[in-house]
């Protein structure tokens, strides 16, 4: 679960500060180096190229991947360090959908006008306000 909500929160920051082509970079890190230099569901992360190893500790499949073996087969040992690396990621994307939403609201407010300062709306009538409805006139 943790893994997942790194991926996506690394994910939706990186889309809310860059757009579209954030989304085509996390995918790229994530799911193309994150998931090839785990080694695959067999996991022959050591049997690959040395390129790759300093990936399959510091990218969130194989921080999840080393956490579930951990947690699986030695009762726990070894799960502190892959999990810390998947909340970072968590928190890193939280962090950055934070900061470009800020972001955005203080642009958003800079270029807005204050109310009553723009130009009138055509339809409304005096000063702004709606004409009455023929059940008004009744």
């Amino acid at each position: 679960m943790l893994a997942s909500l790194a991926v996506s929160s690394a994910t939706a920051g990186l889309a809310s500060a860059a757009g579209p082509p954030g989304v085509v970079a996390t995918a790229l890190v994530v799911v193309v180096l994150g998931l090839s230099a785990t080694g695959g569901p067999a996991g022959l992360g050591s049997f690959l190229p040395g390129f790759f190893r300093p990936f399959r500790h510091a990218l969130p499949p194989g921080a999840a991947l080393e956490a579930v073996r951990g947690a699986q087969y030695f009762t726990g040992h070894g799960v502190a360090a892959p999990a810390w690396v998947v909340a970072g990621w968590a928190a890193g994307g939280f962090a950055l959908l934070g900061g470009a939403s800020t972001l955005h609201r203080s642009r958003h407010e800079a270029t807005r006008t204050p109310p009553g300062s723009g130009p009138p709306v055509p339809g409304m009538g005096d000063g702004g306000r709606a004409p009455a409805s023929r059940t008004d006139a009744r």
